[in-house]
């Protein structure tokens, strides 16, 4: 199973400030790039102007603001090719490249990007793309069908290359058979310049939708054809990436900021912004800069600063629902816990909403299932230590068993919470001891098939169910095959999954998903307690600014976005 924390990549040491004696290096060089190629790897190499002395500058002829001052609070990893994409660099993707698809702030509604129109077969299984014309590449050259049919091949060829997060190019009939060869991947033709045809191996309904995501933006074949999985993380491409999208990056100082610059030739139109500032920022700072006026945007800032940043003049706060959760994953292979009446009279026992509106000062909405599948038709389990002694005692609940609770001592909200939740289960007659861990630790109990029998309930956090439904299929799609953490396993439930892959008939998508909500419902392996608000920043004037659940996104507007 994937886990729902972040992964942290190991970043890559950048051991050049101008990348010129590479193989690349002519390309980064065209005329559309010039005086944009070099990246300063110290503020010693540097000899752009700081954020803030930008800042300070930053009204242009126009009315529109120069320079804006971007950040988002969390990891921030300056990778800036594709096959290291992680979740915390989907924002710096979207600046530089482009997806075939881009996706609407509802998170549901496709729009186009790179592909103007689409049609998908009505098994799911056969997509054709018509693409844009006249897009250039950040070099110049133009984008064509090669393109997309080189990246979905690169894909299939090197999937060892894919560091973060996995591509969904894999899913092309054909990508198992090639991987580690030069064979052409099958599934995938360009039919002329402007047409892309793709053929799964399997029907899958939500492959437009998980193209959004940035590793399967596409790449351009004339800078990587002779790139491998063995080549690619130390290419010049790595340190001076060439996109189709709205920024080019032009400058990165680590540990204080990267630059980018509007991409004037951008198909979508030259980007409101000429220049774009993301500071790399801890969340004090963020907090403190965004009281003084050095910051102009920000994402997914800590709860615990709405209080101080509600009260600063001339700052708008906005808030979303997040794709992810706030939860305690139960090791049901554990004899004490492989009953579902058990798990249900956790649910019963946890008083979720007296949590929601003490704790989170009614800024998360509570949850009974995984966000995506929290239909309001399902058991919404509310506080009843009565009903929960009842379902243990028709368990056969053994008084004098002891729970181990792990969890990570540096989790937001783990301190406040545990205890309550330790307490009110006590109350329940079960008993619960806290085991707090280091990230490292804690990473490595839950997921080392070694440590299995060392704990028992995992508090998490994270994840991306809340984005639909199907995103849910990394826990619940098992049946043959090893179990994820919590050892769900359900063959029904599996097959539900595939028949609503197998259609674009949104009636019998919404009938099988609301089979598989039940059944997670009545047999839960999770006991999911809330679904945090994202909180985000703009300075009054900061207009165009679409804050996504999933706030990664909100990157793909970028474009639109100005400050008067």
């Amino acid at each position: 199973m994937r886990r729902l924390r972040m992964t942290f990549v190991v970043l890559l040491a950048f051991t050049v400030a101008a990348c010129t004696s590479s193989k690349h290096a002519a390309n980064p060089t065209a005329p559309s790039q010039t005086g944009s190629s070099s990246i300063a790897q110290s503020p010693a190499a540097s000899t752009a102007q700081s954020p803030a002395a930008q800042t300070a500058t930053s009204t242009g002829g126009t009315g529109a603001a120069s320079v804006l001052n971007v950040t988002r609070d969390g990891p921030t990893e300056p990778i800036f090719a594709p096959v290291m994409a992680t979740d915390d660099t989907f924002a710096l993707m979207y600046l530089i490249y482009d997806p075939l698809v881009g996706l609407a702030p509802n998170q549901s509604t496709i729009e186009p990007r790179l592909a103007a129109s689409w049609t998908v077969s009505p098994d799911a299984k056969t997509y054709t793309f018509n693409l844009r014309q006249g897009v250039k590449w950040q070099d110049g050259q133009p984008f064509t069908a090669a393109d997309v049919a080189f990246t979905a091949t690169f894909a299939a060829h090197y999937p060892g290359a894919f560091q973060g997060r996995a591509q969904n190019w894999k899913e092309i009939a054909g990508a198992a058979d090639i991987a580690n060869t030069d064979k052409p991947l099958s599934g995938i033709s360009a039919v002329g310049d402007y047409t892309v045809k793709i053929t799964l191996a399997q029907p899958d309904s939500s492959f437009l939708r998980y193209l959004v995501d940035a590793p399967n933006v596409i790449l351009p074949q004339h800078l990587l054809a002779t790139e491998t999985d063995k080549t690619i993380a130390s290419s010049s491409f790595v340190t001076h990436p060439i996109g189709t999208g709205p920024y080019r990056l032009t400058q990165y100082v680590p540990n204080q900021y990267v630059q980018f610059t509007a991409n004037a030739d951008y198909w979508g139109g030259a980007p409101k912004t000429k220049t774009l500032i993301w500071k790399i920022l801890s969340s004090s700072q963020i907090a403190s800069q965004l009281q003084t006026g050095g910051l102009d945007v920000a994402f997914g800032l800590q709860e615990a600063d709405r209080t101080t940043l509600s009260g600063v003049k001339g700052l708008n706060l906005g808030d979303a629902l997040s794709a992810g959760m706030v939860g305690l994953f139960v090791r049901t292979a554990a004899p004490a816990l492989s009953d579902p009446r058990v798990r249900q009279a956790m649910y019963y026992g946890i008083d979720r909403q007296a949590l929601v509106t003490g704790v989170m000062k009614s800024e998360a909405g509570l949850l009974w299932n995984p966000p995506g599948l929290n239909f309001d038709s399902l058991n919404k389990y509310p506080y009843d230590p009565n009903q929960a002694k009842s379902l243990l005692a028709a368990a056969g609940w053994k008084s004098s068993t002891t729970l181990r609770l792990v969890y990570w001592s540096g989790a937001q909200q783990a301190q406040q919470v545990l205890p309550i939740i330790q307490q009110e289960l006590g109350k329940i007659g079960m008993k619960v001891t806290l085991v707090p861990l280091t990230e490292d630790d804690w990473n490595d109990m839950v997921t080392n098939p070694a440590r299995v029998n060392q704990w028992d309930l995992d508090y998490e956090f994270g994840g991306t169910y809340g984005l639909g439904p199907q995103f849910s299929a990394v826990q619940y799609n098992v049946c043959n095959g090893p179990v994820g953490e919590t050892g769900w396993k359900n063959c029904t439930v599996s097959g539900l999954f595939a028949k609503a892959g197998s259609t674009t008939d949104s009636a019998t998508q919404s009938a099988a998903y609301a089979q598989i909500a039940q059944a997670i419902n009545q047999a839960p392996d999770a006991i999911y307690l809330w679904q945090p608000k994202v909180l985000s920043a703009t300075a009054a004037g900061v207009s165009g600014v679409t804050v996504y659940p999933f706030d990664r996104y909100s990157f793909l507007k970028a474009a639109e976005w100005s400050k008067q």
